[in-house]
């Protein structure tokens, strides 16, 4: 019988810039619209604890709700992750 390989854990520097610029972006984008972490969290269908632990990049989000997150501000997944100081 063979043993499957254990995961490892994906937590690395990548993952974590990433969760910082999606925190950016969001923040970003609360203030453009004028509104509360707590009004923001609202329409993204969340809790304003999750939301400030996104918004501070502390927060670990799986694909799904990154997604649900840029379809319901209509933007691109991959414009959400982006880090907002680099220039591509």
């Amino acid at each position: 019988m063979t043993r499957s390989p254990q995961l490892r854990s994906f937590e690395t520097e990548t993952s974590r810039k990433i969760a910082q610029s999606i925190g950016k972006n969001l923040a970003k984008i609360r203030l453009e619209r004028g509104m509360t972490k707590g009004e923001f969290a609202k329409d993204l269908g969340i809790s304003e604890p999750v939301y400030l632990a996104i918004e501070a990049g502390k927060n670990n989000l799986t694909i799904q709700t990154i997604g649900g997150i840029a379809e319901q501000l209509r933007i691109s997944a991959v414009g959400l992750m982006l880090d907002p100081e680099r220039i591509y």
